[in-house]
């Protein structure tokens, strides 16, 4: 007499595990594409509040009668975004010695670009426009890329 016992064959078994394995690729590359587009978006929210604060903070100053001169710094280092108060200062506008305003911090895999260079930073004098006057290593781009993985995306600042 045959007794037949529950379960499945090999070779169901193997056909279930690429089945299975399939499935997993396909979703890992679905998520790997929504954690891109997240963290780009998420990039295009700091800048945005970044040069929105430092504008704000710019016609503050100018309120103190320095226009054309940079007042405000907007920096970033690999894993953060600041802006810095650099008016009243004799020497040009840095990323080092300036007083600390607001900061936010950035995924490392953020990659942030003004003309095709990695962005560093960017001057604003009192009317909170860009500006390169004693600010000559930062930007003068109006816009900005963010890019993570294959998503990617421009940011003008305004």
């Amino acid at each position: 007499m045959d007794i037949k016992l529950p379960g499945i064959s090999l070779v169901e078994g193997l056909l279930l595990v690429c089945v299975l394995g399939v499935l997993s690729v396909v979703s890992f590359s679905f998520a790997s594409d929504r954690v891109n587009r997240n963290r780009v978006l998420e990039g295009e929210n700091h800048v945005t509040e970044a040069f929105s604060r430092a504008k704000s903070a710019a016609y503050q100053n100018s309120l103190q009668g320095k226009s054309v001169e940079p007042v405000v710094v907007i920096c970033r280092s690999d894993s953060e975004l600041s802006i810095r108060d650099v008016s009243g200062k004799s020497t040009a506008a840095n990323c080092t010695t300036s007083n600390v305003l607001w900061r936010i911090d950035l995924h490392r895999r953020l990659g942030i670009k003004a003309n095709g260079t990695d962005f560093v930073c960017a001057c604003l004098n009192g009317e909170g426009q860009i500006t390169t006057r004693n600010c000559s290593a930062c930007t003068s781009a109006s816009t900005v890329s963010l890019r993570s993985g294959s998503k990617r995306i421009t940011v003008a600042l305004r």
